[in-house]
Formats: structure tokens, sequence, C-alpha cells
């Protein structure tokens, strides 16, 4: 048999669901990011300061976050070294004391400005602690001044990519999984950085998934469209200049393209109707020696147009966005409890205090850390030291199941046929049905 024929012959057989899955993992891989194509990079590279503030709650949030900063600007940098040939390097980490979880991302924007006017650096950039929910829309993800220079990226929402992913391709290897989760966050990570770095030098929204600048995230984005790409040249060029302002709207005016948003069009022209060089482009003569030197207000409006807050959802709205919030919880709960049956207490232990932290009212999480903590002390052979925790978990979380079945078999591992009978009562009591294994 050729291996034409043998090819084409795996092709139209019946996929196993393993097979199925691994097929469709291979579709959930993002694009490559390539901005521009270009025939070569250039011999030198526009290099872009930046200061990075972490807010207390994303500090809590992530582990190594400056390591973690660090490699994402590595990556980015990879990105745009070709075109449009820049550079961004990282001169400072401080602290942000301030809790962002509930915060619009304009209010942040703007408390970002009065701490830090970034006038020695080309960018200031803060980093708010990821939502509970999660975002595809990426200015839920992040924010940015326009024609400004701040900025602000979320974290991202590990625990909702990891159920997911968990979910739907749960046959496949672990290492296979673990590896498209990382790919798609980095992915993720990357395109909401660019997107909102080039709101700062003008750029506006798109339509369709492959571009850099369309608002909603797609796993497809990698590129930016031809109109946004000239404004990016133009702010680059003239970012410092008095000059900005005229020649982008003398360039929005005589082009259109059409891959850009029309409404967002016509407001930036708006605001470049009205637009004049931030306060450092001008900067007078110091005041002599014992004036008050005159407080300027910032140059630059928070871009309320691209990154408004949203209104009030109508009440079937709202009761959409609460049942996807319990659907998400129930999700993660459950790749919680997966992962601890099938002994992965690490990984269990993960999810447990990512629930704890962006549920904090509900016990799941809680019950799910006992319940590693029942593991762990079942394998030291403490049986004892397990059925405490096993019995804090259902304290707290009664529907644990797994929890009560597995305090029933401790029970009857140790012959303790008294524990064994009020486990099983009060398991009837509460579930109606026997507990398993007992009639």
């Amino acid at each position: 048999m050729s291996g034409t024929l043998l090819l084409a012959l795996l092709q139209i057989l019946p996929q196993s669901k393993r097979d199925l899955q691994k097929t469709a993992a291979r579709k959930m891989y993002p694009a490559t990011i390539e901005l521009r194509a270009v025939d070569h990079e250039p011999d030198e590279l526009k290099s872009l300061r930046i200061r990075v503030y972490a807010a207390r709650d994303y500090r809590d949030q992530t582990n190594n976050w400056q390591p973690r900063f660090r490699r994402l600007i590595e990556r980015i940098n990879q990105r745009v070294r070709g075109w449009p040939g820049v550079r961004f390097e990282v001169v400072e980490f401080k602290t942000w004391e301030i809790d962002t979880q509930q915060a619009s991302i304009n209010s942040l924007i703007e408390d970002l400005i009065r701490k830090d006017a970034g006038e020695d650096v080309d960018y200031v950039v803060g980093l708010a602690s990821a939502v509970a929910l999660w975002p595809n829309n990426l200015h839920q993800l992040g924010g940015a001044n326009i024609m400004g220079k701040h900025f602000v990226m979320r974290g991202l929402h590990d625990l909702a990519e990891y159920s997911m992913v968990q979910q739907e391709l749960n046959l496949i290897d672990d290492s296979d999984r673990e590896q498209l989760i990382s790919v798609r966050k980095a992915h993720k990570e990357e395109i909401c950085f660019l997107h909102e770095w080039a709101h700062t030098l003008g750029a506006i929204h798109t339509r369709g998934p492959r571009f850099i600048m369309t608002g909603t995230y797609d796993h497809e984005q990698f590129t930016m469209d031809d109109g946004n790409a000239r404004v990016l040249i133009l702010g680059l060029a003239r970012r410092n200049s008095k000059t900005w302002g005229p020649e982008l709207k003398a360039l929005v005016e005589k082009q259109v393209f059409d891959e850009w948003d029309f409404d967002d069009r016509k407001k930036l022209l708006t605001l470049l109707a009205s637009w004049h060089p931030r306060a450092e482009v001008d900067r007078q003569a110091p005041p002599p020696k014992g004036e008050k030197t005159p407080v300027t207000p910032h140059v630059g409006k928070v871009d309320l147009s691209y990154h408004e807050d949203a209104p009030p959802p109508a009440p079937a709205e709202a009761a959409a966005q609460s049942n996807k919030a319990d659907e998400m919880y129930q999700r993660a709960l459950e790749a919680g409890r997966e992962a601890l049956v099938e002994g992965k207490l690490d990984t269990a232990l993960m999810l447990a205090k990512q629930l704890q932290r962006d549920y904090p009212s509900r016990a799941g999480g809680k019950a799910l850390a006992e319940d590693v903590e029942a593991g762990k002390a079942a394998s030291r052979r403490d049986l004892k030291g397990a059925m405490i925790h096993l019995r804090r978990a259902i304290d707290l979380d009664p529907t644990d199941r797994a929890a009560w079945a597995a305090a029933a078999e401790i029970a009857r591992i140790t012959h303790d046929e008294k524990t064994l009978a009020r486990i099983s009562e009060e398991y009837e009591k509460r579930f109606g049905k026997p507990l398993p294994g007992r009639r």
C-alpha cells in the first residue's frame, strides 16, 4: 500500500475521542504575531522606556510578577523588532498601593496619571488584578490614555483558561494541555499589550479577527492593518512634537480604510479637533526661586470613548452574567476536584487558591484546599489527620460529595462503624439517597 493511499485511509477512518481532541487542540493554538511583513530588520531600534506599577491585588495574585513582566517585554520586543523597529526597556518597577479588581479601567488610568506623569519615561504601565469572569473584550483586559503615555493591563484569568481546556480536552496528555494553555495565555498577553500601546499612538479599532486593533480578542489576531500602521509610524515620529495632532488629523481625514471602525474614526477626529501637546513637549523656563510652580493640568484625555464604562446591564443581561459566573465557578471547582481524584495535588491546590481569590464569598475554594490537605495526610498514612481535613471540607461545602465518600472510606478502612453510620445518615439526609457503597 502506498504512503499516499495509507494517509488517505487514515483521514477517512473514524477518529477516537482522544484523536478528535488532539485535532481540536491544534485548532486552538494561536496565530504567530507578525505586525507587518518586512524584508529586513532595521539597523537601529528606537528605545522606549517603561516604568511599571503593580497593584496590591495584582501582586497577591501573581507569583514572581517582575520576572514575569520582563519575559512579556522580551516576547513583545521580538514582535516589534522588525516593524516598527522599536524596543521596550523596563527601567523601574514600583508598587501601586491600590486594590483594582472592582475598579473600572478608566478610574485606574486616571489614578495612574495622578500618581506619575511619566515625564522622564516614554510610558507608565499599570498592572491590575484579573477579574473573576473570563473576558474576551480587550477593554476589560486593559485601557490606554489616547495619544498619551499611560496604559493599564489586567492579569489574565489562569483559572478560567485552565478549566475550559481541562473540560474540553480532558483526554489528551497533561503536557500537551499545559503547553496549549501556556501558549494561549502568552498570545493574549502580547495582544493586550500591543493593542493598548497602539492606542497611545492614536490607533483606532478595526473589524476582523486577524487585526491587533480589533476590540474583541481572538486567537487568530496577529497583524496590524494598513491604516493603523501609518498612524503608528506617524506617532512614533511625532509623539513629542507640537505638530503631532494636526498631522494625525490630516492623515485620518484624508484616508478611510475599509478595516477601520467608522464610529471610532469619528471619535478620534473629534478629539483631534481640540488636541494640544502634552505639557512636557512645550515646557517653559522654570519660575524664579521662591515662586510657586503653577499647577499644569495633565494634557490629554483618558480614552473615555474607547474604554468607556459599560452601562448597567438590563435585568435579563444581569441574570445571564450571574449565570455565567456560576457556570465558571462550577467548572473551575469541578476541574479542581478532577485533579484531586487524579492525584494531582499541586494542580488542585493551585486551583483552590485561585478559587479563594476570585470567589472569596464562596466556600468551594476553601473546601478544595482542605481536600488537598486530606490527600497529603492520607499519603503519609495519617488517616486521623485526613479525616479532620475532610470534616472541615464538608462543613465548609456540604455539597462536596467527594469529601463525604473519602471520609466514609477512611471509616471503613479503620473499621469505625459508628462514624461510618453517622456519615451515612448525614449523607442520606442531605442528598436524599444512600451513600455510595452503602445500602
